[in-house]
């Protein structure tokens, strides 16, 4: 376990150690224009160099011509004063004295280098050392020979021919001090042209230079970076597959990657967001169908929020209860209470529609005008993608008129009712003079019947041998007897059949309306659809 957990910490030093040596092996655009700056920098501290080494050369061989020069001007100027000190035209010394010193000086400086008047000088080539060499041994005859005419040594007859010693050894220095200047004027000629020869050098490596960095920065930068504006451009007008294709480790490959990844992302963003808007066109559509049909619904639509507050409610609303949308959007249900609606009716509405399920029932309300009416009501929530209830939503029907309706039906039941008993009382009575005739009809038969018989009995006794008169006498009582009693008979019956007859027609038809037409009573609430 301690072993896994070891390798694994290895790995976990591991990764970090190998995202800094990636990133640090990454040439991104900074270090490329570093590494740019830095040759740059080179290159122009190199051309400095090169300047300064060549000026310094030229400055230093000036220099040395200047004071090869001034060997010139010293000789002559010495021996200008030795000879008007001879002559008697000036008897200040200490000119001439300053001179050869001067003079000493500045060979001195040719010979060994030094300071010489604040200035910095270098020695001869080696090449001017036998020049200098020489000019130092002209310069100590021609110091000795000064030095006898100032002090007084030389007599005044050999002066003419010592300032003519003193003029070839001056002259002497003269034409040293020439061909050391023409030398040093030719080393600085060539000086100079390996200057410009070096310059030239620099130049060309400094064009170089700067056409491979305008190439590196085309190549690394301004291309990639038009790959990408291009790539923009294309993808801002709508062409939503442009890419850059640009790889690399620095910045602008990071760029054109998260482009091309944004790209992609966009893309695929855009392709949905197409189906999103096709189907929110058809979501649209539909919600549209279905304004129009809650708005024209023969029902009243009601929506509220889950307090109760009205937001919404349709045309019919209006029509049915004379209340505008002005006048109840932002209140409640509440402005419809008739009073009359049990408020067992409103508890169990609230509790049923807050768990979620749906409620039916039928409400008394009261319109604007103060007119009652019955509404048969249907609530249900809407909820979100969460599940919470964001609205309830009400629809309802005018059901006063089939109300007045069922009251119409329920006193047209109770009259029926009514009538029904009446035919059945009248039935029973009629029932009962039925019997009575039976019985009276039976008894009153019996008198003719009797007295038919009686002489139809006397006919077939008495008859037998008679003639047809007699016959015919007895035949003729038979028939006054039955003229007499029966027609009465007959016509009452009749009349008592009739009745009994009316009377049994009428209760069938009586107890077949009830049957037809009767309804059950309807009223009140119906509870709600679990």
């Amino acid at each position: 376990m301690n072993i896994a957990t070891d390798s694994c910490q290895e790995k976990g030093q591991a990764m970090p150690n190998a995202s800094l040596l990636h990133r640090a092996a990454r040439l991104t655009i900074r270090k490329k224009l570093m590494l740019l700056f830095a040759v740059l920098i080179v290159i122009g501290a190199g051309n400095v160099f090169v300047i300064q080494s060549s000026f310094l050369r030229l400055q230093g061989t000036a220099i040395l011509i200047n004071l090869t020069g001034s060997l010139r001007w010293i000789s002559q100027s010495i021996q200008l004063d030795t000879y008007r000190l001879v002559q008697g035209l000036d008897a200040d010394r200490t000119a001439i004295e300053d001179r050869l010193k001067r003079l000493d000086e500045t060979l001195a400086v040719l010979d060994g280098g030094g300071k010489l008047s604040g200035q910095e000088v270098k020695a001869l080539p080696p090449h001017l050392q036998d020049a200098i060499e020489s000019a130092w041994r002209h310069s100590i005859n021609y110091r000795q020979k000064i030095d006898g005419i100032l002090t007084g040594a030389i007599s005044q007859q050999n002066i003419k021919a010592e300032l003519d010693h003193l003029y070839r050894d001056g002259k002497a220095i003269l034409e040293l001090a020439d061909v050391i200047a023409a030398t040093l004027a030719t080393n600085a000629e060539l000086i100079e042209d390996e200057a410009m020869r070096n310059l030239y050098r620099l130049a060309m490596l400094d064009l170089a230079m700067l056409i491979f960095s305008l190439l590196v920065i085309r190549y690394q930068v301004v291309l990639p970076l038009r790959r990408l504006v291009r790539a923009s451009r294309a993808f801002a007008s709508g062409r939503h597959d442009a890419r850059v294709g640009y790889r690399s480790q620095d910045e602008i490959g990071e760029v054109a990657l998260a482009f091309d990844q944004m790209a992609d992302t966009i893309q695929k963003d855009m392709e949905q967001i197409a189906e999103d808007v096709a189907q929110l066109r058809e979501t649209s559509h539909s919600l549209r169908k279905m304004s129009q049909a809650i708005e024209s619904s023969p029902a009243t639509v009601v929506i509220t929020d889950p307090q109760g507050i009205i937001e919404y409610i349709n045309p019919k609303f209006s029509e049915v209860t004379g209340y505008t949308p002005q006048e109840t959007i932002g209140k409640t249900p509440g402005i419809l209470k008739s009073g009359l609606t049990s408020s067992a009716i409103y508890r169990n509405l609230w509790a049923t529609i807050r768990a979620g399920r749906e409620w039916r029932g039928e409400l008394l309300n009261r319109k604007k005008n103060g007119e009652l009416f019955w509404e048969d009501t249907r609530i249900s929530s809407l909820r979100d993608e969460h599940g919470r209830i964001t609205h309830f939503i009400a629809v309802k029907e005018d059901i006063t008129a089939r109300k007045k309706a069922e009251d119409k039906i329920v006193q047209l039941n109770a009259d029926l009712e009514r009538r029904v008993a009446e035919r059945t009382r009248q039935l029973t009575a009629t029932n009962k003079e039925l019997e009575a005739f039976s019985y009276s009809i039976s008894h009153d038969l019996r008198a003719p019947l009797r007295g038919i018989n009686g002489f139809a009995h006397l006919m077939e006794e008495g008859c037998q041998g008679c003639d047809k008169a007699e016959s015919l006498d007895h035949l003729k009582r038979i028939r006054k007897a039955s003229v007499r009693d029966l027609p009465p008979i007959f016509s009452t019956s009749l009349k008592l059949v009739k009745s009994a007859f009316e009377g049994r027609s009428g209760h069938e038809e009586a107890v077949h309306g009830r049957a037809d037409h009767r309804v059950p009573q309807a009223g009140g609430s119906r509870g709600c659809d679990q």
